[in-house]
């Protein structure tokens, strides 16, 4: 019987094996991963040409997370922005989908509360129409309008769009959560 092999990247499981030994590699990268409580965060680049196995190596490292014991497990976001149809749409979408992923992990009340401080944030890029690079004040103002009502509304509203203060709780919710959080975006 003739075998196929395809340009999939592997997932480390049996019917996925790793054959170019990745695991070791891919197994302290993990384990550096984990900071300890309180650090600041890290962030490793992972370069390669195209179909040299940057995509086989992060999925062996999350199969590497996946084996500990359910308390000890980080919280684990897979983000390709290449999904997403529209760029301006970009930090929304991430911020939404690790929501999602943040409030699925288990119900506990932590869990949840930093879930809706995400999706919180996320609206105010809805609002704002953020363009990275640019300076958003002059493009935004109807659409400001628009969302808040007008200007005769009361400045309580108005501090709802104020991305600082819901980064900031977003920050709070996520530390109470004391578990890591290890975010993979696989271009």
């Amino acid at each position: 019987m003739i075998t196929f092999h395809t340009d999939q990247p592997i997932t480390g499981e049996k019917d996925s094996p790793d054959l170019l030994n990745r695991r070791g590699f891919a197994e302290r990268v993990a384990e550096s991963l984990i900071l300890q409580k309180d650090s600041p965060g890290l962030i490793i680049s992972l370069e390669g040409k195209w179909g040299y196995g940057k995509t086989s190596t992060l999925n062996l490292i999350n199969h590497y997370f996946q084996k500990w014991k359910n308390t000890d497990q980080p919280i684990v976001f897979t983000f390709n922005p290449w999904m997403i149809g529209n760029v301006e749409k970009i930090v929304q979408e991430f911020l939404v989908q690790f929501a999602a992923v943040v409030g699925s992990k288990d119900r506990s009340q932590k869990l949840i509360d930093a879930a809706k401080q995400l999706l919180a944030y996320s609206n105010v890029f809805d609002v704002m129409k953020f363009i990275p690079g640019a300076e958003p004040w002059a493009s935004i103002t109807k659409d400001v309008f628009n969302k808040v009502g007008k200007a005769s509304k009361s400045i309580g509203e108005l501090k709802e769009l104020n991305y600082e203060q819901k980064r900031n709780s977003v920050i709070k919710a996520l530390a109470k959560l004391e578990k890591p959080i290890v975010i993979f975006i696989d271009d």
